[in-house]
């Protein structure tokens, strides 16, 4: 059983850098669309319970968006997130679909598996990757 374990903590711990590639590449792309959008890691790799065969649980935090007419110094700062954030984009208009959209046309993706899950508490976009 220690030998098991030990393999299992080796490697899990030689992909956690792919991983973490990943979360950069997924937060390149938000801020791409938002540009003050952070993307958090959450679930067993953040908690560090994660084995070899887990995916990566990572939450895109937007701010929270108000119109410029409502505060004069918000008209001073500028748009805040542009035209992507208010009227979301993509096929079937949502934000879910417009970040679906560009990570699709991303070389590091499998996107023909690329999928958005949008009738959940929280919105989901499964996206498996090639080897990084």
């Amino acid at each position: 059983i220690r030998t098991f374990a030990i393999r299992v903590e080796a490697e899990t711990e030689r992909r956690l850098g792919a991983r973490m590639v990943a979360v950069s590449k997924v937060q390149a792309a938000a801020t791409s669309l938002w540009p003050r959008a952070v993307c958090k890691v959450f679930g067993s790799i953040a908690t560090g319970l994660s084995v070899p065969s887990s995916d990566v649980d990572v939450v895109v935090c937007l701010p929270k968006v108000m119109s410029t007419e409502a505060a004069p110094a918000l008209a001073r700062a500028g748009v805040m997130e542009g035209r992507h954030l208010m009227k979301g984009g993509g096929a079937s208009g949502t934000l879910q679909a417009t970040l679906a959209h560009v990570l699709s046309l991303a070389e590091w993706i499998q996107s023909d598996s690329l999928k958005t899950i949008e009738n959940t508490a929280v919105p989901v976009i499964t996206l498996p990757t090639k080897p990084l």
